[in-house]
Order: structure tokens, then sequence, then C-alpha cells
């Protein structure tokens, strides 16, 4: 009598899958991020928030957010500040004040199936 075992790997299933929800949360975490610093932004013509996008990086594992520098080249003035004028943040508090949110957004994703 001769036994068979026959072992079938799906460690390839596996890891693109969890490339898939990786690039998955990184596109949500952008959206969210973006909705919300377009909400926080200073609003005078509208520039600025129709200037706020983000770009994933897959290879990076990184998402970022930020302003388009042809449709609101004084962004960075708004968010900083200058001698001149108050910074009236609206990028980093966007991210720093929904931590909780990004991270319920990022469990969801990978414990969706």
């Amino acid at each position: 009598m001769s036994i068979t075992v026959r072992i079938e790997s799906n460690l390839d299933t596996v890891i693109a899958e969890l490339i898939n929800k990786k690039e998955l949360t990184l596109e949500a975490i952008g959206l969210f991020g973006g909705i919300e610093a377009k909400v926080r932004a200073a609003v005078l013509s509208g520039d600025l928030r129709r200037s706020v996008e983000h770009h994933v990086d897959l290879p990076k594992s990184k998402v970022d957010i930020g302003c388009n520098k042809e449709l609101a080249p004084y962004a960075p003035f708004v968010e900083l500040g200058t001698s001149k004028m108050e910074a009236q943040p609206f990028l980093a508090p966007a991210l720093q004040e929904n931590t909780q949110k990004l991270k319920q957004i990022a469990m969801s994703i990978y414990e969706g199936g």
C-alpha cells in the first residue's frame, strides 16, 4: 500500500492578496486624508481646495497627500504661515487629528476578507 501526499503552496495567492490590500489601504487613506484636508483648507477662490491631491507609491508603501503647485503655489504659506501671515494648517491636522479613523480604515480593509 502506498500513500501519496500532495502539498500545494498558496503563498503566491496570499502575497498577491496582501499587496492588493496594501494598495487599497493606501488609496483609502489618500482619499480620506485628501477630503479632510479639503474641508479644512482656507477658502478664498477655492483653488487651494481644488489643489489637494494624493499619490500612492506602492513600492515604497506610502501615500503622499499635498497640493498641486500649479493650482495653488501658495499652499505652503497657508499651511505654515509667513512673517506677515499666521499659519492656517489644513494638511497636517487632516491626518494628525484622524489617526484612529485611519487605523480603522486600514483594519477594515485587512479584516474585510
